[in-house]
């Protein structure tokens, strides 16, 4: 949908920020739009940035310097993971 898209071109734009309250709210919103949109969409529509997205979150479950960031980025990286699994069937 194009609020989901919206909001999450809002965060890609805001993941790298500095204070871990503005990464958390990202991740937050991230997981909205995970959630949010049918697998389907969310492959046809972020299928560009899916794999840097995951890579991300994955480095931020593991290192960033936030734990709040590190269990969000972890929760985020298995809803996009989810989903894309479901729509490529693969499991």
């Amino acid at each position: 949908s194009l609020i989901s898209r919206s909001l999450f071109e809002f965060g890609w734009a805001l993941r790298y920020h500095e204070e871990p309250a503005v990464r958390r709210g990202v991740l937050v919103a991230f997981s909205a739009v995970g959630r949010a949109m049918l697998p389907a969409l969310l492959v046809a529509d972020l299928e560009e940035v899916l794999p840097e997205l995951q890579e991300w979150l994955r480095a931020h479950a593991e290192q960033d310097t936030d734990a709040g960031c590190q269990q969000l980025a972890a929760a985020c990286h298995a809803i996009f993971g989810t989903a894309v699994r479901a729509e490529m069937r693969i499991f």
